[in-house]
């Protein structure tokens, strides 16, 4: 297993290296009867982003009718912390942080369809998540008997705070507008769009190496990130079944 291939810096959302298990601001706590913002069909949002640009291609899969290989990209379950507060752009940084640390919330539970689909998946071994507790969390929630393989590649795409003064949002609209001024070059301190898709083509390479030696890969990761994987693995000629869609415990399936 690979280690921590590149370094994060200590300002963005994949590089905080504060203590994960520290208890989150008060005004983040979910209230009982949280709410989840949607972006289609009822999804659930959390921080993700916008899906744009296009990817460099792995070398291409095999084109024989038989399915050699599955790799299977998961979102992590519901965090234990309010979905959409109306913050402004000095609270998003603060709940960038506090997303980042929080646990997998206890109600979260996966759907029984996919943990169906995973029982009857050979070769699973181990599952792949980021070094983030929700997704360590909801890794170990679906496949409790295999080995977690926990690495800092495939943590999410970074978000940055537009210094937007006087605006006050919720924080699902926040993370649209950063990632879109992500890609027009905003990303202070943080990983730029070029370093998330050379990570996540190594974090693809990694994948289809563990299912060439055991027939399956399954990581449960994050939303975005997870999209920037699969379409390093769509240009080299995976076929996909599901959608990136930005809902807790989505799947979307790659065969070769």
């Amino acid at each position: 297993m690979q280690g921590k291939l590149i370094p994060f810096s200590t300002h963005g959302p994949l590089g905080c290296n504060e203590d994960m298990t520290g208890k989150l601001p008060p005004q983040f706590v979910p209230a009982a009867e949280a709410q989840q913002d949607s972006w289609d069909d009822g999804a659930s949002v959390g921080l993700s982003g916008l899906p744009v640009h296009d990817f460099l291609p792995l070398p291409r899969a095999r084109t024989s009718s038989a399915c050699h290989r599955r790799i299977v990209l998961i979102r992590h379950g519901e965090p234990h912390i309010d979905l959409r507060p109306r913050t402004g752009h000095r609270d998003f940084r603060a709940y960038i942080d506090a997303y980042d640390k929080a646990h997998l919330n206890p109600q979260s539970a996966p759907p029984p369809e996919l943990c169906t689909m995973l029982s009857r998946l050979e070769g699973v071994d181990r599952v792949f998540t980021s070094d983030r507790p929700r997704a360590r969390e909801s890794g170990a929630r679906l496949l409790p008997q295999a080995r977690l393989c926990e690495e800092a590649l495939f943590g999410e795409a970074p978000l940055g705070a537009p210094p937007v003064p006087l605006l006050r949002m919720r924080v699902p609209k926040w993370a649209i507008l950063s990632r879109g001024l992500w890609y027009l070059g905003f990303h202070p301190g943080i990983e730029s769009p070029e370093a998330a898709r050379q990570r996540a083509r190594r974090a693809a390479a990694e994948l289809v190496a563990h299912a060439d030696a055991r027939g399956a890969a399954v990581l449960v990761g994050h939303g975005y990130f997870n999209f920037m994987i699969g379409r390093v693995l769509a240009s080299a000629g995976y076929q996909r079944s599901g959608s990136h869609r930005a809902r807790f415990w989505n799947v979307v399936v790659y065969e070769a």
